[in-house]
């Protein structure tokens, strides 16, 4: 048997000893956790006022879970939309999933953004499910969505209805990597056909091929020449007033200079080839200024005068254009003298008289280079893209009220100047990419949320995931403060059992914006 062993007693003081203890960590923690909190409360954070006043945003087009590929007839006053069934995110390990294949095609009211029409892509109508180029004849209210690959297909749209117009299929050299609509000459010069025939202008691997619009003819077809060595082309963009067509080839090898190529576009005769620096890519043209900009490594943004080129090969040397650096996308508004550039993370409206910013916002999206942003003139509007597949459509200027005070002039303005302002307010966890981001939130207010898969980084067994779960946003005025809204981000996933987190944010009458919550579970 265990032997029983008797200590002597001693007297229970302990208790008293460890609440004293107890109480002197309290008064410590009173003292200088209160100057702690005191100090912190008087530091709420706050992301300034962007700089420029922001865009009015008129509305926020999400066809489905996004849009593939987005045009406006600025005719028809209609926003055309190519809509995606899924969203397809890349895990940040592993090869990205395959993307499907489009579901519809969308027409919508540009200014207000409600829906006017839509054709499902089945049937005769199933080719344009493949489609990864949009190109507009206003003037005759078509749309023509192309098909990628070496058996490629034209399918055309009405941009009123929506309505299938018909398509026909073309044996196209190469893949599909750029094209343009060519509304043809006016009376048949410059070897162009009686009465203007529409061309469809198409870059196919090495090679430019230009189709009868209507009936898909091939009306003539010309190699890329003029540049030693493997190359990208950039283009094709077409003066319709001059009857000439532009592309520029980007050789592999950095060192290099890009050739800038000048063809016929009636015939796709070859008419010069101009030396530019290396690593130039082609931005837009400008029909109305006969000025072709020019993207540079550096951010630097430049403007070739065609006026000034003669035929033959020489080496040209383009004019900086400073008030557009930094600009990965260019559009304009011949009518009101505006331009518009789509930065790394802004969109930015330019008067073109003084070079002053009119008014930004801060969305931006992919967008190819050498094709302006859509602008619908007579109405003001530009349409910008976004992450997700969103469109963003904003008046070219922002509005009197937010002129002169700052303040977002409606709910979807102030979301997202809230969205970016939440940038500097999510914490850092060190994981790349990381657990959320402010590009994890959706644009749109209706509905406000979208499926979001979260993947987590452990350091000894990496990647972890997907958790799936959601993004939302809100955004309400706030009565008490004119011209405030209040802006709430939550997100939810499911990592053994749901979790949440929310950030709220006050978008303040000056344009700044104040993180006045962060709530719920930890953020890995």
């Amino acid at each position: 048997m265990g032997k029983v062993m008797n200590f002597p007693q001693r007297k229970k003081t302990w208790p008293w000893a460890v609440g004293s203890i107890l109480a002197v960590a309290l008064v410590i923690v009173a003292t200088f956790g209160g100057r702690y909190l005191a100090s912190h409360a008087t530091r709420i954070p706050q992301a300034p006022a962007q700089p420029v006043a922001p865009l009015n945003v008129m509305a926020v087009v999400r066809p489905q879970v996004g849009a593939a590929a987005f045009a406006i007839d600025p005719l028809a006053h209609h926003l055309v939309a190519l809509a995606n069934p899924s969203e397809v995110t890349c895990p940040p390990v592993g090869a990205c999933p395959p993307q499907p294949a489009h579901s519809a095609i969308f027409i919508y009211d540009d200014a207000t953004g409600a829906q006017v029409a839509s054709w499902p892509l089945t049937g005769i109508a199933s080719h344009a499910a493949h489609a990864n180029l949009l190109l507009i004849d206003p003037l005759a209210g078509r749309a023509y969505a192309i098909s990628q690959g070496y058996q490629g297909y034209v399918d055309s749209f009405s941009t009123l209805t929506g309505a299938y117009l018909g398509g026909y299929s073309v044996r196209l050299p190469g893949p599909l990597s750029g094209g343009a609509f060519d509304s043809g000459a006016a009376s048949g010069t410059n070897g162009a056909a009686p009465g203007g025939s529409k061309h469809l202008l198409l870059l196919a691997g090495t090679t430019l091929v230009l189709l009868d619009a209507a009936s898909g003819r091939i009306v003539a077809r010309q190699t890329l020449e003029g540049q030693a060595g493997a190359f990208t082309a950039d283009g094709p963009v077409v003066d319709a007033a001059t009857r000439l067509a532009y592309v520029l080839l980007r050789p592999t090898q950095p060192t290099i200079p890009a050739t800038l190529i000048t063809y016929s576009a009636d015939t796709l005769t070859p008419l010069g080839a101009y030396t530019l620096p290396t690593g130039t890519r082609l931005g837009p043209l400008d029909p109305t200024s006969h000025l072709l900009y020019l993207l540079a490594p550096d951010g630097s943004v430049s403007a070739l005068s065609l006026t000034n080129l003669s035929v033959g090969g020489n080496v040209v040397a383009p004019s900086p254009v400073p008030l557009l650096r930094d600009a990965r996308a260019i559009g304009w508004d011949d009518t009101s003298r505006r331009l518009f550039e789509l930065r790394a993370t802004e969109s930015r409206a330019l008067d073109v008289a003084t070079g002053q910013p009119l008014g930004a916002l801060p969305v931006a999206g992919a967008w190819p280079g050498d094709t302006p942003l859509p602008v619908d003139s007579a109405r003001g509007l530009i349409a910008l893209p976004a992450v997700h597949g969103d469109i963003v459509v904003a008046q070219e200027r922002a509005t009197a009220q937010s002129d002169q005070s700052g303040f977002a002039p409606n709910a979807a303005t102030a979301a997202m100047l809230a969205r970016a302002a939440l940038a500097t307010f999510l914490p850092n966890t060190g994981q790349t990419p990381p657990f959320v981001s402010a590009d994890t939130f959706p644009l749109d207010l209706t509905p406000g949320v979208r499926a979001q898969d979260f993947w987590i980084h452990y350091s000894d067994i990496g990647w972890q995931g997907p958790y799936p779960g959601h993004a939302s946003v809100s955004a309400v005025a706030d009565l008490a403060n004119p011209g405030a809204y209040t802006v709430t981000f939550t997100i939810d996933w499911t990592q053994l059992f749901t979790r949440t987190h929310t950030w709220v944010c006050e978008v303040t009458s000056t344009g700044a914006v104040q993180l006045t919550s962060d709530t719920g579970d930890a953020v890995p």
